[in-house]
């Protein structure tokens, strides 16, 4: 058997696709082929600890195939665990399946750049470009890029629903946007948030949910 690059798989997080996280995570590890990885999964918990997935690295070597992994084991400090691994078998490769803030931003992507592991997928800038759709959106508009008709609000032009410019703020959302809309929270990803809206009782509503 060849030697076998070692897969960093990074799952979890303190966001809210936490465990959309752990699921996909499943999928990667599940699918990489053992005679050419070591998969070596690594979890984030909701307290924002690093882990070393023990008990899904050990049922991943048994070749099970797993729903989610598990984000609970020892603690695993992301810099020097990193070049632990490099030093000890040639440069791993992480794989970040971490969805949401503090994970597809560009925050855990600045990190591995540091520690100067390759890694599977966008960099950084275009990281946080595309989990911040708001300012995505800007920057398509910058360069003419054709999209659909959007509005961008911040949560303290929603503070008082019950006053009269909430309501005229609705109406005239609606009219622009309108008939249907759908309402997205500008920095979360997957359709965490996500609601469709035909009046005013429906939009704010999907407003006070994203």
């Amino acid at each position: 058997m060849v030697d076998r690059r070692r897969l960093v798989v990074l799952f979890g997080s303190r966001s809210a696709e936490h465990h959309v996280s752990c699921i996909s995570a499943a999928h990667v590890a599940s699918a990489a082929d053992p005679n050419r990885f070591e998969v070596i999964p690594v979890g984030i918990d909701l307290d924002g600890r690093w882990v070393l997935a023990e008990s899904s690295a050990s049922a991943l070597a048994a070749g099970e195939i797993l729903e989610c992994l598990n984000p609970t084991g020892p603690d695993w400090d992301p810099l020097p665990s990193l070049k632990a691994l490099a030093s000890e078998a040639g440069i791993p490769v992480v794989f970040p399946v971490v969805h949401g803030p503090l994970g597809e931003d560009g925050t855990v992507q600045g990190l591995l750049e540091l520690a100067d592991v390759p890694y599977v997928g966008a960099g950084v800038l275009g990281s946080a470009l595309a989990m911040d759709k708001l300012t995505a959106k800007e920057v398509l508009a910058f360069h003419g890029i054709p999209q659909a008709k959007y509005r961008g609000l911040h949560a303290e032009r929603l503070a008082n629903p019950a006053s009269e410019g909430h309501h005229a703020l609705l109406e005239e959302l609606l009219m622009e946007l309108g008939p249907t809309v759908f309402v997205k929270p500008a920095n979360l990803g997957s359709s965490v948030g996500v609601s469709r809206a035909t009046d005013i009782g429906s939009l704010d509503a999907a407003l006070a949910n994203a």
